[in-house]
């Protein structure tokens, strides 16, 4: 579950940096909820 988040929160940092980068406001809330891991996740998940 630990690396899910991770993966998750990865995708959101980048996509900020990105975004502040560009000089704009990134979209949407900043959110426990959105990053939380799937308590079913496998391996797999670290191929995408």
């Amino acid at each position: 579950m630990t690396l899910d988040h991770l993966r998750i929160v990865h995708h959101e940092f980048i996509r900020v940096m990105i975004t502040l980068a560009n000089d704009a406001v990134p979209k949407g809330e900043a959110s426990n909820a959105a990053v939380k891991p799937d308590s079913m996740v496998t391996a797999d998940v670290l191929q995408t």
